[in-house]
């Protein structure tokens, strides 16, 4: 019976692995989509282990966030199987080691990690980065019963939206070690990185982390960043770059003062768009079709009948999203969209 379990367990494995095969050329594929909470996951060269991206909107400061976050014995209360969370050594304000342990369900061991915390602020791209990394402690318990993580990734990026609104870019590879197959592992893994959102999302609402968020050094500078025009343009261009491989498109926007108007002082939808053109490549062309909508209707004659027109045309949109715009003008690729329309309707 061992025997036959064993076997079955093996070609479970083998299978999850030749369907992710299929996969990795796709870059990042979709998982979940729940709660404002989106999912992907997508194949890491050299290993068999799953790396799982989450991108939600909090309704919440990023300074709010950030405190949630330096929290440590408060991780039972959100992080998924967490059951231990105790601080080892807290290096400065922003940087720390903790252990945690992980209580899984039987006949399953628990799990235990010790993590290292670097906390930073980005002034060119206005993202708080939150880096975790798996590290040896000469504090840190034996793992006895526990099998100790060794293969332990994530990054938390907070990205302003607006001053009530944060968008979370959480990415995170685990090996969980032991025994238990890969595609169990990539399974847990998916969940953790949706229930570990959804944990955040409640917990920015205390009042006690609200507070502690006013009283913050990051409050302060968030707002000296804000206020300086040049830096939320570098801002800007910063996000635009890190999708967008038409680097003369992100020029043209970066440098159009409607465009980053709607961008700093809007009601957040270009900041979103941006953002969840972090997951799916269907999600960045909305962000580009949504950019250039604003642009065109600030700095040409079309009607917006023609500008919906342009905007649909797949072939503009990828060349943009590409880089594959070769030598053409802007203009050239805006008049052959503008062509291809004339003929379809024809």
């Amino acid at each position: 019976m061992k025997q036959l379990s064993y076997t079955f367990s093996i070609l479970m494995t083998m299978l999850f692995v030749l369907n992710s095969l299929l996969f990795a050329a796709s870059d990042w594929r979709a998982e979940i989509k729940k709660n404002g909470i989106d999912a992907y996951s997508r194949i890491v060269e050299g290993t068999d282990i799953l790396e799982i991206r989450a991108i939600t909107v909090v309704e919440a400061r990023m300074e709010v966030i950030a405190e949630v976050l330096r929290d440590i014995p408060a991780n039972v209360e959100w992080r998924p199987k967490c059951a231990e969370c105790r601080l080892l050594e807290r290096h400065n304000r922003n940087a720390m080691t903790t252990y945690t342990r992980i209580d899984l369900p039987w006949p399953v061991s628990d799990r235990d990690v010790v993590i290292k915390a670097d906390t930073s602020i980005n002034l060119n791209t206005g993202r708080v980065v939150v880096s975790l990394g798996s590290v040896d402690h000469h504090k840190a318990p034996k793992a006895g019963s526990n099998v100790r993580i060794t293969e332990f990734f994530s990054q938390y990026y907070l990205e302003y939206i607006n001053r009530e609104q944060t968008g979370i870019i959480f990415t995170t590879r685990v090996n969980p070690a032991g025994r238990i197959p890969t595609f169990l592992a990539n399974m847990f893994n998916k969940r953790f990185a949706y229930e570990e959102m959804l944990g955040l999302i409640n917990m920015v609402k205390r009042q006690k982390y609200i507070e502690a968020g006013k009283r913050s050094e990051d409050r302060h500078t968030i707002e000296n960043l804000l206020q300086s025009e040049e830096k939320v343009k570098r801002i800007f261009k910063a996000r635009l770059d890190s999708f967008i491989k038409d680097k003369k498109f992100v020029e043209l926007l970066a440098t159009d003062e409607k465009v980053l108007k709607v961008f700093g002082q809007g009601s957040g939808e270009i900041e979103k768009l941006i953002l969840y053109g972090m997951g799916l490549r269907e999600s960045k062309k909305k962000a580009i079709q949504k950019l250039l909508k604003v642009h065109l209707k600030n700095n040409s004659e079309y009607r917006d009948e023609m500008i919906n027109e342009i905007a649909s045309d797949d072939l503009l949109i990828t060349a943009i999203l590409d880089g594959k715009r070769k030598d053409a003008s802007f203009d050239v690729l805006l008049q052959d969209a503008i062509k291809r329309k004339i003929a379809f309707k024809k």
